[in-house]
């Protein structure tokens, strides 16, 4: 080419050069922002003319030179190494979620008029802090209804009702239809044909997962809404049931509560207190279950209940065949 680009831009009447700068497009070389528009916009007149006379090898010349102006003017942000995700998930820390720790009160139940906390407790957040799946929730409560729902149905079949045992009339040469029996299903008085039979359930079994996360949502949900609390243990000083109602009328918590400790057998006072009042109860913690954390306001757990949850659940959430354990050969029925 005789003539350059730079001497072609300088015949286009949009070229003003200021003092100071060269106006030269070249690799490595920094501009000030108004420059490089003012050759911006020149560079398109002289596209659009190069363009309309057809020298088609100026043209490409001057883009791949407004390209390497381009690149050194805007350089590419560097990568910053913090923005990667932070992986927590090992097996030593157990954290599935990068969240903090729940903290709360630790009270005790030795007095009916006033909570007295003693501490702070640390909660697993994979445990406490997990988002509620309300679908899930869902699928256990409707799972532990059906699994102890039996149906007491029953009709007779052509053998168990009484009569019927001539032949009404003969095969043949009567004129009527053929009948073996006055207790069939076309009779009146007969028999049930397909009907429901006795001690027919709809048991299925949930799999091992699903009842894990229903665990882990509802205790999550539960913490959410400030329904969990925790007790140093179950020790009350009093076996009268006025005092544990008072008790739980005091702390605000509700109508129905569970009380739930890392034992089969509870202390003597509350086990006694709570014999006559059927809306509180208390249940070991092997027991805890989706329904029960449900039907209850309040969930009184003990830090000894609490330490055996985290251990249980979190072995499961963590268990290295979580993905392939199967529990039973009872599956859910095809809907």
């Amino acid at each position: 080419m005789s003539t350059s680009v730079t001497d072609f831009m300088k015949t286009s009447p949009v070229y003003e050069p200021t003092e100071g700068s060269t106006h030269t497009i070249q690799e490595g070389k920094e501009e000030d922002n108004t420059s490089f528009c003012k050759q911006l916009s020149c560079v398109c007149l002289c596209c659009s003319h190069l363009i309309c006379t057809g020298s088609y090898g100026v043209l490409i010349e001057l883009l791949v030179q407004v390209l390497h102006a381009a690149v050194m003017f805007y350089p590419a942000p560097a990568v910053s190494r913090l923005a990667a995700p932070l992986i927590l998930d090992t097996r030593t820390e157990r954290k599935r979620n990068i969240v903090d720790d729940r903290e709360a009160w630790i009270e005790t139940l030795d007095s009916d008029v006033s909570p007295s906390q003693i501490g702070l407790i640390k909660l697993h957040p994979d445990v406490f802090a997990a988002y509620p799946r309300l679908d899930i929730i869902h699928q256990n409560a409707v799972w532990q209804q059906k699994y102890r729902r039996v149906n007491y149905a029953q009709t007779k079949v052509l053998h168990e009702v009484r009569g019927g045992g001539r032949k009404p009339w003969p095969q043949k040469g009567s004129g009527r239809a053929r009948h073996g029996s006055i207790r069939s299903p076309l009779w009146i008085g007969g028999c049930k044909s397909h009907g429901p039979r006795a001690y027919t359930t709809e048991f299925y079994m949930l799999s091992l997962m699903d009842r894990v996360h229903g665990l882990l949502s509802t205790l999550s949900a539960k913490f959410a809404q400030d329904d969990i609390k925790i007790v140093e243990d179950l020790e009350i000083p009093s076996d009268e049931a006025p005092y544990i109602e008072k008790l739980c009328e005091e702390r605000h918590w509700g109508p129905a509560v569970l009380f739930v400790d890392d034992t089969d057998i509870m202390p003597r006072n509350i086990s006694i207190a709570t014999n006559t009042i059927f809306h509180y109860n208390i249940m070991p913690v092997y027991g805890l279950n989706v329904h029960s954390m449900l039907k209850h306001d309040t969930l009184v757990l003990t830090v000894a209940a609490v330490q055996r949850i985290e251990e249980r659940l979190l072995f499961h959430l963590n268990r290295p065949d979580r993905h392939i354990v199967t529990s039973s050969r009872f599956k859910r029925p095809a809907i």
